[in-house]
């Protein structure tokens, strides 16, 4: 069974970045401002601002007292990709436009728009790369899943990706989650601005290395997976994650080489398509 899961229902239940209105009225009939709801409630009004910090603390205070809730997992995974530099309300607009007959975003440049929601103020790779593992830690790690880049969603017996608790929204999070990472990726490696990187905008050379390529490939892979484990959620973003892995993957055999990355790279008009590879420096060059 399919559950379509809209982009309005993101904003409502986990995303909930467009404001909240007067802070002392929500807070106004709060009798308890140590109990659950008001930390919940607080830490939500500084996401709701772009405090990420603040934002992770809250949550994390939330989670550490009950981390069975799943909703506050979602809601700390939201406060990481905050603090990773992402726009999730930019995703829902590409992914929607995605979906729109006729509309500006299609198969051609999707993943270019995409890659344009990365914040120009996108901290230092060290610092995103630990925030987007720790979401990944969250929705769908283990206790023992380290958390050092590049992290792979845990996987069960059978290689299929593991989703905290079989839940639906935390399952598709991680779908977010790992889209992120996919983008992010791109970003750092190509210092891209408007999803073009900068060396294609100037008209030099771009390069690449083969495992950032792969890395890519690999986290829109998990993106796509972690959909079916929850039990085929279904959305307009999850229709914009199958729409990028369905051109990516050429060959059709379930996996994106590092090549078949490079080269969509290219067709989207990210990076130059025309490229070829160092053997010894294990990185392509494009123009």
């Amino acid at each position: 069974m399919q559950i379509r899961r809209t982009s309005g229902w993101l904003l409502a239940a986990v995303f909930l970045l467009s404001g909240c209105g007067d802070h002392n009225n929500l807070f106004g009939s709060l009798a308890d401002e140590n109990s659950k709801q008001a930390k919940l409630e607080e830490a939500q009004y500084a996401l709701d601002k772009g405090d990420c910090e603040t934002a992770i603390n809250g949550f994390e205070d939330v989670f550490n007292d009950d981390p069975d809730d799943v909703k506050v997992r979602v809601n700390l995974a939201a406060a990481y990709l905050c603090q990773a530099g992402f726009s999730v309300p930019g995703l829902l607009e590409v992914a929607a436009d995605f979906a729109t007959t006729n509309g500006a975003v299609d198969e051609s440049n999707i993943f270019q728009n995409i890659t344009a929601q990365v914040s120009t103020l996108i901290p230092d790779q060290v610092v995103w790369k630990a925030n987007v593992c720790e979401a990944k830690k969250l929705l769908g790690g283990d206790a023992n899943q380290g958390t050092t880049w590049p992290c792979s969603s845990a996987t069960d017996a059978d290689g299929a990706v593991w989703v905290y608790n079989n839940d639906l929204d935390a399952g598709f999070t991680l779908a977010i989650v790992n889209l992120v990472d996919a983008v992010l990726t791109v970003a750092d490696a190509l210092d891209t601005a408007d999803g073009i990187a900068a060396c294609f905008e100037s008209g030099q050379i771009c390069t690449i290395t083969a495992s950032d390529a792969r890395a890519i490939g690999n986290a829109l892979l998990a993106s796509q997976d972690a959909i079916t484990a929850s039990l085929g959620v279904d959305s307009e973003v999850t229709d914009a994650i199958d729409g990028v892995v369905s051109v990516a993957d050429t060959d059709n055999d379930g996996q994106i080489s590092d090549q078949e990355m490079v080269d969509y790279l290219g067709t989207q008009g990210i990076m130059g398509s025309s490229c070829t590879f160092d053997s010894t420096a294990e990185e392509y060059t494009c123009i």
